[in-house]
């Protein structure tokens, strides 16, 4: 059974009674939260439709967790992204760095719960330098998807111009050492993305409310 089935989603607290510092803080966690999920339920729909009938060796094990931290870097990457144009650069500032280590932490924890503490510090150092690899890579994407006329096509391009086109090619790759493009599984992933931004980009908003 796939890790990311077993993961309990905590429920969201009920903030309207706390002070204003420590919604902000909550609903930062939150979003972290909201990341790795989104990146568990999105790597659970990609898995049936690559591997429909594959038993969980230690080697899809580690493709799928590897698929999974690929879409958690690219949830996360999509928060500093909404947290730059909704709400400017100071805010967030105040908002992404706090938010991205506590939820790489999470990710390290539910992906390796046997791991001892001074490993899941190494690992989580290692998944803060792919997050920053993934932060460059993602920001030389200008739009979120290509047009409809060139949505196919521009996966296929050495350096896809939007980010869905290039999110589709590092989840593929964790499978596959020649990527090929595949339209079912393509537009399986637009679907699981565009549900899972929404509300990502609302927590985004909501703490920049508190911010003001």
């Amino acid at each position: 059974m796939p890790f990311w089935s077993k993961n309990k989603k905590e429920t969201p607290v009920n903030l309207a009674s706390l002070p204003l510092t420590v919604k902000g803080a909550l609903l930062k966690r939150e979003v972290g939260l909201l990341c790795f999920n989104a990146a568990n339920d999105s790597a659970g729909v990609m898995a049936k439709q690559l591997l429909p009938n594959s038993t969980i060796s230690r080697t899809t094990f580690l493709q799928l967790t590897k698929m999974t931290l690929e879409f958690h870097s690219f949830y996360l990457h999509m928060v500093d992204r909404f947290a730059f144009e909704l709400l400017g650069q100071s805010k967030r500032d105040l908002i992404i760095d706090s938010t991205i280590l506590s939820s790489l932490e999470n990710a390290i924890a539910t992906c390796f719960p046997e791991a001892d503490d001074l490993l899941k510090q190494r690992m989580v150092a290692e998944a803060l330098t792919n997050f920053n690899n993934a932060q460059e890579e993602y920001a030389g994407c200008k739009v979120l998807l290509a047009p409809a006329h060139t949505m196919y096509s521009d996966i296929e391009l050495p350096f896809p111009t939007a980010l869905t086109s290039r999110l589709y090619r590092n989840v593929m790759s964790c499978f596959q050492d020649e990527y090929h493009s595949d339209p079912e599984s393509f537009m399986a992933l637009l679907v699981v993305m565009t549900e899972q931004v929404i509300p990502i980009r609302g927590r985004v908003v909501e703490i920049g409310q508190l911010l003001s």
